[in-house]
């Protein structure tokens, strides 16, 4: 079942990505959660339940961990480092780092990154 809710998220389905964000907030993955979230609505959508606020507070509770401890078959290292470069804008724990980091990935060609920038 995650294999099919993963593959649909990696394709852009709301449901399915806000699906994943849940998975991931109940588990305790945040920064997982918040990429999830965050595509959500940079495709238009609205999350709640996490909210991209809830999730940035249980982010900065736990200490602001840049996601490489959740790299795995739900979040790759590049999707991680996306996360974490807006987590450190959007809270404002590291604002000048986030908005370096994402210049670099979409410098590098990271699709996320390129459409958040655009996006500001």
């Amino acid at each position: 079942y995650m294999t099919l809710v993963h593959k649909a998220a990696e394709l852009g389905y709301g449901e399915a990505m806000s699906a994943l964000g849940d998975f991931a907030f109940q588990r305790g993955d945040v920064v997982e959660a918040f990429y999830w979230k965050l595509r959500v609505e940079m495709g238009g959508g609205r999350c709640r339940n996490p909210s991209l606020a809830n999730i940035i507070s249980a982010w900065t509770e736990v200490g602001c961990p840049d996601g490489s401890e959740e790299v795995g078959p739900g979040l790759s290292e590049q999707q991680a480092g996306f996360a974490h470069a807006v987590l450190c804008l959007k809270s404002r724990v590291d604002p000048r780092f986030g908005t370096m980091r994402l210049k670099e990935l979409s410098d590098a060609g990271d699709e996320d990154a390129t459409r958040f920038l655009k996006r500001r």
